[in-house]
C-alpha cells in the first residue's frame, strides 16, 4: 500500500511537470524584411586576387522561421527565405584598354537555417533580444561582372555556410504579436570561372564574400 501510494505521487508529479512545461511552451513565429549594405569584401581564392572596384551593393532579405517558445526568454525554431540583391558597379577599363560603362547585376540566393533567439523579457512593452541563424545558403542566380582586374563575364551566385546575428528591441503590440527593429548582418557568396586578359592568369576560378549589414524589421506571432 505504501508503495503504491509513493507511485501515485510520483505520477502525480510528473503529470503536473508536464502541464508546466506545456503552459510555459508555445508556438512561435517570424516573418522578417532586411534592407542591408555590403560593408566589406574578401577575395576567397586565389588569394593574391584583388577586387576591382567594390560597388555598394544593396540586398534584401526576407525570411521566415517557427519554432517553440520555451518561455519568456528562449527561443528555438528552424526558418527559410530569399535574398535579392542589386549592383550597379562603376565604369571600369578593363584589360583590352576600353572603357566599360557599369553593370547591373541580379543576385538570387535562399538561406535555410536553423534559429535561436533570447529575448530580455517578452512580457514587457519593450525589450532587448539578441538572435543568432546558421544553415546552408543556396546560390541561384547572378548576372553581372566580375569586378577582378583583367576579368569579364558573368559571375554566379555561389552555395556555402550562412549566418546571421541580430541585435535589437521587441516592442510588444499584443499580447502575442511583436514589432521587431535591429541591426543585423549575413554574408553573400560568389564564384567565376571565365578567360582572362591578364597575363598572370589563362583562366580565373575565384571566388569572394562580402558581407551585409542593415536592419532587421520584423513581426512575430
Amino acid at each position: 500500500m505504501k508503495q503504491l501510494f509513493k507511485s501515485i505521487i510520483a505520477f502525480a508529479a510528473i503529470v503536473a511537470m508536464s502541464f508546466t512545461v506545456s503552459a510555459r511552451t508555445s508556438y512561435r513565429g517570424f516573418v522578417d524584411f532586411d534592407p542591408t549594405i555590403a560593408v566589406s569584401y574578401s577575395s576567397v581564392s586565389p588569394s593574391d586576387l584583388k577586387l576591382d572596384y567594390k560597388p555598394a551593393d544593396l540586398s534584401i532579405l526576407f525570411s521566415t522561421t517557427h519554432g517553440v517558445q520555451i518561455n519568456r526568454h528562449f527561443f528555438v525554431g528552424a526558418g527559410a527565405g530569399f535574398i535579392l540583391g542589386k549592383t550597379t558597379t562603376e565604369p571600369s577599363e578593363k584589360g583590352g584598354g576600353n572603357i566599360e560603362d557599369g553593370s547591373f547585376e541580379l543576385n538570387l540566393y535562399v538561406p535555410v537555417y536553423l534559429a535561436a533567439r533570447y529575448d530580455l523579457n517578452i512580457v514587457r512593452k519593450v525589450s532587448p533580444f539578441i538572435s543568432f541563424k546558421a544553415g546552408y545558403l543556396y546560390g541561384i542566380s547572378e548576372y553581372g561582372e566580375y569586378n577582378i582586374p583583367g576579368s569579364s563575364g558573368e559571375s554566379l551566385a555561389d552555395s556555402g555556410f550562412f549566418f546571421q546575428p541580430t541585435v535589437g528591441v521587441r516592442i510588444r503590440l499584443h499580447h502575442h504579436v511583436g514589432l521587431n527593429l535591429g541591426l543585423t548582418l549575413f554574408p553573400m557568396k560568389y564564384k567565376t570561372e571565365e578567360n582572362s586578359y591578364s597575363s598572370n592568369y589563362s583562366d580565373i576560378r575565384a571566388s569572394y564574400t562580402r558581407y551585409n549589414l542593415g536592419l532587421n524589421i520584423g513581426i512575430d506571432f
